[in-house]
């Protein structure tokens, strides 16, 4: 698709859409963080991708097959494990708190 002066009409309509998307990201960030963003757009690609290769038989060799792999694979799981809650460990001071010193003097 090429914009050009002949398709004002066709900016105009993408524009209000383009700023929303913007706004949604920037929701996304503020309330759920980063990882689970980068979740959702990669979820996105891969839906985009299986899409593209069922409706337009797009065939992926098995090298892709592998490589699309590894990259959601390791996406997914680095936000599994950041989404379990962290068991404390016996004997350190709770998150965030300041450890006392025994001899304040």
């Amino acid at each position: 698709m090429c914009l050009t002066q002949g398709d004002d009409d066709a900016q105009l309509n993408i524009t209000p859409v383009a700023t929303a998307s913007q706004f949604f990201i920037s929701y996304t960030i503020r309330t759920f963080g980063a990882l689970i963003f980068a979740t959702i757009m990669t979820t996105r690609q891969l839906v985009s991708i299986l899409l593209s290769c069922v409706w337009f038989v797009h065939p992926l060799s098995w090298m892709q097959w592998v490589g699309a792999a590894i990259v959601f694979g390791a996406l997914y799981t680095k936000s599994f494990l950041r989404s379990k809650p962290q068991k404390p460990v016996v004997g350190s001071p709770p998150h965030g708190s300041i450890p006392s010193t025994a001899n304040n003097s």
